[in-house]
């Protein structure tokens, strides 16, 4: 194969995989009143750049835990487990825009997600 090829397909690879990275850091921020709600910050800061959310929900969310072996291992059934409380905030923008659902783990945004439009 042509190493002039194998170079633009390595340049294609590293551009394409950086730009889906940078797509994936912009969906997990959300702007409020001109500040930045990011993942790591805590439910205090939210808080204190977004203020209250419309509608918080939560659920414990089942820990999954591979036990190896000689042969690769097995997953430890999930009623063996405890579980991890997962906190859910909505922010609703208004009428047309969508909804950002921010997600806490372990007292700290894990992720920001965009859901339905408001209404």
């Amino acid at each position: 194969m042509n190493t002039c090829l194998l170079r633009r397909s390595g340049r294609f690879a590293a551009l394409a995989v950086f730009m889906v990275t940078g797509v994936t850091a912009h969906a997990q921020s959300l702007r409020c009143q001109g500040v930045l709600a990011e993942v790591g910050d805590t439910k205090y800061a939210v808080l204190q750049k977004c203020g209250e959310p419309a509608f918080k929900d939560g659920f414990c969310k089942p820990l999954e835990v591979w036990v190896p072996t000689g042969r690769g291992g097995y997953r430890v059934p999930p009623q063996a487990l405890p579980c991890q409380w997962v906190d859910e905030w909505s922010y609703n923008p208004g009428p047309g825009h969508f909804v950002s659902i921010v997600r806490f783990e372990s007292g700290a945004v894990s992720g920001i997600r965009t859901g339905d439009r408001g209404r």
